[in-house]
């Protein structure tokens, strides 16, 4: 019996079918599984070396859909990383612990592990592709800063800007007309009709 997985792998899950082979100790046998605990080992054919030692396993009951078909019970073992590190050939062994005794598994043919060298990616993160992440929950919860003033300190001044005066223009003087004084005529020379103008106090004279 051959079991083959690759290096670092933890699947497939290693499993060894109770063949039922219509004996009536069938029952029994199982009620000694149930009762029992189960346990896996694993040796290096070529050195000897053990590389699992006495892990516990498991049994499990396959269902089926059809309630009449007949019952499949499994002894399973989960591999784990440090399990399946280095490539090579192992045996594999279950052994199962209970008041009536320990019985090892398989009990007429061997089992081999085959590790296989793996030339894939399999140390990248794991990512569910059936987890919704809200934008609120991204990047982690946020946390708030509140700063607390001692009322008994004296608060900072905060310096006024300094103020640039700004040059007020020179008005331009607007130049004051020159008054010309109308000059008095005196001992005017009259011809024909002379006619006077009066101002104010003065009569001029009009040619």
């Amino acid at each position: 019996m051959d079991f083959f997985i690759k290096k670092n792998a933890t699947l497939p899950l290693l499993k060894l079918q109770v063949v039922n082979n219509g004996r009536s100790d069938f029952d029994n046998f199982m009620k000694t599984i149930e009762l029992s605990a189960i346990f896996f080992s694993m040796v290096d054919v070529d050195s000897g070396i053990p590389k699992i030692t006495s892990k516990p396993a498991g049994f499990v009951e396959k269902t089926f859909i059809d309630p009449n078909s007949e019952s499949e019970y499994y002894i399973y073992y989960q591999m784990t990383s440090t399990d399946t590190n280095r490539v090579g050939k192992y045996e594999g062994q279950f052994l199962l612990r209970s008041d009536d005794g320990v019985l090892i598994l398989p009990i007429r043919e061997k089992l081999f592990v085959y590790v296989q060298e793996s030339f894939i990616a399999n140390d990248l993160d794991y990512e569910s592709c059936y987890v919704s992440e809200f934008p609120c929950c991204v990047n982690g919860p946020y946390t708030t800063t509140t700063t607390t003033v001692n009322p008994c300190e004296s608060p900072t001044p905060i310096p006024s800007p300094t103020v640039t005066p700004t040059k007020t223009p020179t008005p331009t003087p607007t130049p004051t007309p020159t008054v010309i004084p109308i000059p008095e005529l005196t001992n005017p020379i009259l011809i024909d009709v002379d006619t006077y103008i009066s101002v104010g106090n003065n009569e001029y004279l009009t040619f």
